[in-house]
């Protein structure tokens, strides 16, 4: 099994299209999935970073 080290952002992570995408990624690489808080969640195969990308106050991480 090749090393997981290259990393693949999915946004919309928990939703149709995101979450197929991801279950195919996990295979072969570290999947990060960028979604809202609460339900649903993105696949188990994902580490989920609950993030509003359409609110600039949600992006300040500072």
């Amino acid at each position: 099994m090749k090393n997981k080290t290259e990393v693949v952002i999915v946004t919309g992570s928990s939703g149709m299209i995101g979450s197929t995408l991801i279950h195919k990624l996990a295979e072969k690489y570290h999947v990060v999935g960028f979604d809202q808080d609460g339900y649903p969640f993105p696949p188990i195969e994902a580490e989920c970073v609950c993030v509003d990308l359409t609110s600039d106050d949600r992006m300040d991480f500072a």
